[in-house]
């Protein structure tokens, strides 16, 4: 029940930040930081990929809220082609075919990982199935914010590696103008709870 009139600036929910999923949780890891360092991946091929390590982990930190996500997506990421047959517009099969394609390069972007480490990470385990589960839920569930110690985490980038994150496609979004942190800018956050329709099987 509503006690008082809520004006614009009013604190309404408050939460710890470390409590979130954040990419400056993966860079701060000490298993996986020095690994996310090393390569430099997207943002969205990072935090799938943190995604999947603490779902993977028995121990994770998120365990609880982890356990509490849907076993599986109803998303036409997951339609079978003769479902795909179904969709009304001419336009979705191509947009869906461009997004299921992106999915497939930020996965392939860990490709190095992989390979640079098979003891560690068996492909088998961090599979592409899990992968875009990992990112239905980044996608469903993230929300941009302003972390003034992602950069310091990440180490400054050099020209070389600025030069091979343009490359990849990574562009830095305009810094929020209502914010006045301007060390870093925003980045896919997860927290327990939903932030867009994607249409679940709980």
């Amino acid at each position: 029940m509503v006690t008082k009139d809520i004006e614009e600036g009013d604190v309404i929910v408050s939460l710890p930040y470390e409590l979130f999923i954040t990419e400056a949780a993966a860079y701060s890891d000490a298993f996986l930081g020095p690994i996310f360092r090393k390569y430099m991946l997207e943002a969205e091929s990072t935090m799938c990929f943190f995604i999947m390590h603490q779902m993977l982990d028995p121990n994770s930190f998120w365990k609880i809220p982890i356990s509490t996500w849907p076993s599986a997506f109803s998303t036409p990421d997951y339609f079978l082609s003769e479902e795909l047959e179904h969709l009304v517009s001419p336009h979705r099969k191509p947009k869906l075919d461009r997004r299921l394609k992106k999915i497939l390069n930020f996965y392939q972007a860990l490709d190095p990982i992989f390979e640079a480490h098979p003891d560690k990470f068996q492909q088998e385990r961090y599979s592409l199935e899990l992968f875009t589960y990992a990112y239905s839920i980044l996608d469903s569930r993230a929300f941009c914010v302003v972390s003034p110690h992602l950069k310091k985490l990440k180490g400054e980038f050099s020209t070389g590696k600025a030069k091979r994150r343009s490359k990849t496609g990574l562009k830095r979004e305009p810094k929020p103008k209502a914010l006045k942190v301007v060390e870093e800018t925003p980045t896919p956050t997860i927290v327990q709870g939903r932030y867009a329709n994607q249409g679940e099987d709980d």
